[in-house]
C-alpha cells in the first residue's frame, strides 16, 4: 500500500524490508466484556518483536485480505476466538512509516477458559479492568507502547460499555 492506502499492485515476500513509501496492513484488536474489562495478551518469550511484553492481539495482513480478515484470522489463531463483525468497531486507523493500522474494538463476553492459545506467539491472557489497563500499559518495560495508545485511551474512556458492567 502507498501512503493514501492505494494498493501498489505488486506483492512483497513476508519478512522482506518494505521500500521507502510502501506500507503494509496491519489488524490489532482490543477485547472487551460485560464486566468493564479488556483482554490483553502476554507475547511469547520466543517471538522476535516484543518477546514477553503484553500487548492486544493483532498482525499483519496476509496478500489479498482486508484488516477485517486479517482481524478475523489472527484472533481464531492467537485466541480461539472468531469475532462478529456486529459486534465490532474501528475506533482509529493509524499510520505509521511501513504500516497502515485498523485497531478493532470487539465484545466479546466469553472468559478466560474457553480461549485457546497459540503458544508460539500468545504465553497468557488475562482481562483488566480500567485501572489495571492504565497501569500495565503505562508500564514501558511490560507492554508493548503502541504510537495510537493516547488516542486508544480516550476513546475507551468515552465509548459507552467498555468500562461499563453491564
Amino acid at each position: 500500500y502507498g501512503p493514501r492506502r492505494e494498493k501498489l499492485g505488486y506483492e512483497l515476500l513476508r519478512g522482506q524490508p518494505l521500500p521507502r513509501g510502501v506500507r503494509h496492513l496491519v489488524a490489532h484488536m482490543l477485547y472487551y466484556n460485560g464486566k468493564g474489562q479488556v483482554l490483553l495478551q502476554r507475547r511469547s518469550e520466543s517471538r522476535p518483536l516484543a518477546p514477553g511484553m503484553w500487548a492486544l492481539t493483532g498482525g499483519s495482513a496476509l496478500a489479498g485480505e482486508t484488516s477485517w480478515q486479517a482481524c478475523v484470522r489472527e484472533s481464531r489463531e492467537e485466541l480461539g476466538i472468531i469475532p462478529a463483525w456486529e459486534q465490532s468497531d474501528i475506533p482509529l486507523s493509524y499510520m505509521t512509516p511501513d504500516a497502515h493500522v485498523d485497531v478493532y474494538l470487539i465484545f466479546w463476553n466469553g472468559n478466560l477458559h474457553q480461549l485457546h492459545l497459540q503458544r508460539e506467539e500468545v504465553a497468557q491472557a488475562a482481562w483488566l479492568n480500567r485501572e489495571e489497563f492504565l497501569r500495565l500499559s503505562a508500564d514501558q518495560e511490560h507492554f508493548w507502547q503502541y504510537p495510537y495508545l493516547p488516542l486508544l485511551t480516550q476513546y475507551l474512556d468515552q465509548r459507552p460499555g467498555v468500562w461499563d458492567v453491564l
